[in-house]
């Protein structure tokens, strides 16, 4: 309750709110010249290229893919195997922004060739077995059609009940594969009786991730100490890599279950600030995103960053991605993309 009051009085201080924001969204009214079109798409060209390159000495150095490996085709290779910590990383910034890029391209010109370029990037994150790229991709499309297209707005209930459904089903097809080895999430949840069978898998997989993060918090924050400085709330910022040379260790809440072992985005900030300190944090945190929003509504730029914190936002319920080195990633390559591209052409975009 105090984190949501902060959140409502960021957004007030700078006249800004969730609601103004689903009726009035952050839209380009502008449409690209033909320079911006050919600037954007040759340094995504670039982007690309190296993605692939880079994508590939992954896959040549472990030698296979966590999905061919988990049904039995060549070397045995895991999913938290697969991957160079700090490069892995990078790597699924730059897809994302690919992603989203793809995406726009399609809003902006209605090229289908778009919409497979997005599907074949969400396919390779199946083949990696990584949840979390397509379910950023899946929200993260979902923002960027709000903001860009009219069209989308207008049947967003019709279509995101249409594309939800075989999200969800994606998602508990994929949790069922990678918890096969060990006790299934019904067991370990003790899934009631009366709890409807008749329902696919990943409607209990998005239920449980839902409830068990706060389940986690409450069950610990009487507990909780703060250490009255940013520590634990930075950490997502250091590659993985750099923590293990380091010694350098996240400190973690005491789980109801050891496997259901989210616990929000509070975990970190309740550490660092204590209780009345996080409201603090996020209060201002609130008032900066809120700034993005109004830049946004003149800077395509912006408008593609807001999108990366909506999500950090949305899945804030589970873990901390508001300081992940990751989105952090993402927003910094947006703005390489964007350098010099928007600010010459501030006439065409003015409305955005």
């Amino acid at each position: 309750m105090g984190s949501g009051a902060g959140a409502i009085i960021g957004w007030l201080l700078t006249g800004v709110s969730s609601f103004k924001l689903m009726i009035n969204p952050v839209q380009a009214k502008a449409e690209w010249t033909e320079r911006i079109r050919t600037t954007l798409a040759q340094r995504l060209k670039y982007l690309f290229f190296a993605w692939i390159v880079l994508s590939a000495f992954e896959l040549f150095s472990f030698g296979n893919l966590p999905l061919l490996s988990i049904v039995g085709v060549g070397e045995a290779i895991g999913y938290e195997e697969y991957g160079f910590s700090g490069l892995h990383g990078l790597l699924n910034a730059m897809q994302l922004v690919l992603f989203d890029m793809a995406l726009l391209f399609y809003i902006r010109g209605r090229s289908v060739k778009y919409l497979f370029y997005g599907f074949a990037l969400i396919a390779w994150s199946v083949l990696l077995v990584s949840r979390a790229i397509i379910v950023a991709s899946f929200i993260q499309g979902i923002m960027v059609s709000l903001l860009f297209s009219k069209s989308f707005r207008k049947r967003f209930l019709l279509l995101g009940s249409v594309i939800t459904f075989p999200v969800i089903l994606v998602f508990g097809v994929l949790g069922d594969i990678r918890s096969s080895s060990g006790t299934s999430i019904q067991a370990l949840a003790q899934q009631s009786s009366d709890y409807p069978g008749f329902l696919p898998a990943g409607f209990f997989w998005v239920y449980v991730y839902i409830t068990t993060p706060l389940n986690n918090i409450n069950a610990n924050i009487g507990s909780m100490s703060a250490l009255g400085f940013p520590y634990y709330s930075i950490l997502p910022l250091m590659p993985n890599v750099i923590r293990a040379a380091l010694n350098i260790n996240d400190l973690d809440v005491t789980l109801v279950d050891e496997n259901l072992n989210v616990s929000s985005f509070f975990r970190q900030f309740i550490f660092d600030y204590g209780v009345y300190g996080t409201i603090l944090v996020v209060t201002i945190l609130y008032f900066m995103f809120s700034l993005v929003m109004k830049k946004s509504k003149n800077n395509e730029r912006w408008a593609l960053i807001l999108v990366v914190i909506l999500y950090c936002t949305i899945i804030s319920v589970f873990v901390n991605a508001y300081t992940a080195i990751i989105y952090l990633a993402q927003m910094l390559l947006f703005g390489i993309i964007y350098y010099r591209v928007d600010g010459g052409s501030r006439k065409q975009i003015r409305d955005l």
